[in-house]
């Protein structure tokens, strides 16, 4: 430990490098914090954490304000409280009346809200957007919308796409793109990060979200990257819209692309295949997978070297591309062998051969750190 600071005359103990809100988060002293991700560095925006500190002028944001030894913090003074009911009063008159409501990604909101006793309707909203529902996966409404920021932060310094930003000025400040145009029409890749970390659900799934009984954390099913994702499944075992990241998992560090985020849907397709198909009488007929196999162990059995050739798939694991590698080479005679990955990886692959020699990363992201 660095030292100990003061907060609300319990004394708690604080790491190098840590902030006020560290160390309130860690005593268990409840704070509104609507702009600050978890795992991300202090916006700043929201100005729902201020504190009083001893011997500091004004209230400062605790999100961004360094621990000192010895530093005495109050969070629940009638000062710095009579400020924050304002600063919420203020992020709450964003909202339409009515806007979100049942929703369950407000809950950080509603939670400060009736922690704080405000009035909801101190400062009537002064505009209605329409909902841009241009993209597949998400939409973007802009009045359920606390300008806090971390979407921004999330496309920005997350993801590096940069596909939104803050635009226009003052009360017309809005989360948007280039020149104001839908979503559509930008360099979003629908990774879905800004979703994932909206307080508000300006930015939600088209899927509306259902009861979920249990979450599972897994490996996502697409590249050979190894990212983490938690499915929700909801009571009748189904696996429901957006999956949640793994800050966690070091492959991915909580990021993922739009097919780990919202690419499980072929899961449930009423038009997947769930049992093998064989050719009688003209035919396709359902059967048993030890009869498929017969067939298909029977009709290989016919074919040597060139006559053959095998495509593998992405959604395999390193150890099933390995095994299908060996049987073409070993078994069946012939190097003809290819991926699906040369459609979709093709670009990257070029690039790194030109960059690095080779058509495949040999690092981690924390590497590159």
């Amino acid at each position: 430990m660095a030292g100990t600071l003061t907060i609300d005359d319990v004394v708690v103990e604080f790491l190098e490098g840590e902030t006020v809100l560290d160390a309130v988060n860690r005593a268990g002293i409840y704070l509104s914090q609507l702009c600050k991700e978890p795992e991300r560095p202090a916006l700043g925006a929201c100005r729902t954490c201020l504190v009083q500190i001893e011997g500091v002028r004004g209230f400062p944001a605790s999100c961004s304000t360094p621990c000192r030894p010895g530093m005495v913090v109050r969070t629940h003074s009638a000062e710095v409280e009579k400020v924050r009911r304002g600063v919420l009063e203020l992020t709450r008159g964003m909202l339409t009346p009515g806007d979100g409501e049942g929703r369950k990604n407000l809950a950080q909101l509603d939670q400060a809200i009736k922690y704080t006793s405000i009035s909801p309707d101190a400062y009537p909203p002064i505009h209605r957007y329409p909902i841009d529902e241009s993209k597949s996966f998400f939409v973007l409404d802009r009045n359920l919308c606390i300008l806090c920021g971390r979407c921004v932060d999330a496309c920005q310094q997350v993801q590096h796409i940069g596909a939104i930003a803050l635009i226009g000025k003052g009360h017309e400040t809005r989360v948007g793109v280039f020149g104001d145009h839908l979503m559509e029409s930008s360099i979003c890749t629908s990774c879905g990060q800004c979703v994932a970390t909206c307080p508000t659900q300006a930015l939600r799934p088209k899927r509306e979200p259902a009861p979920v009984a249990r979450r599972v954390e897994t490996t996502c099913p697409y590249c050979g990257v190894g990212c983490g994702i938690v499915l929700h499944v909801n009571p009748q075992e189904q696996l429901l819209g957006m999956v949640e990241d793994v800050p966690e998992n070091s492959s991915s560090r909580g990021m993922l692309c739009v097919k780990g985020r919202f690419g499980t849907g072929f899961v449930h397709h009423p038009s997947r295949l769930q049992k093998p198909l064989i050719h009688k009488g003209g035919s396709l007929v359902e059967s048993s997978w030890e009869e498929a196999l017969d067939v298909v162990a029977e009709r290989l059995a016919g074919y040597r070297g060139e006559e053959f050739a095998a495509l593998a798939s992405a959604k395999a694991t390193n150890e099933d591309g390995y095994v299908m590698q060996k049987f073409v080479r070993m078994v069946m005679g012939t190097n003809s062998i290819d991926h699906c990955t040369r459609l979709c990886h093709s670009p990257s692959v070029e690039a790194m051969l030109t960059s690095l020699g080779s058509g495949a990363t040999s690092n981690s992201y924390i590497d590159y750190e």
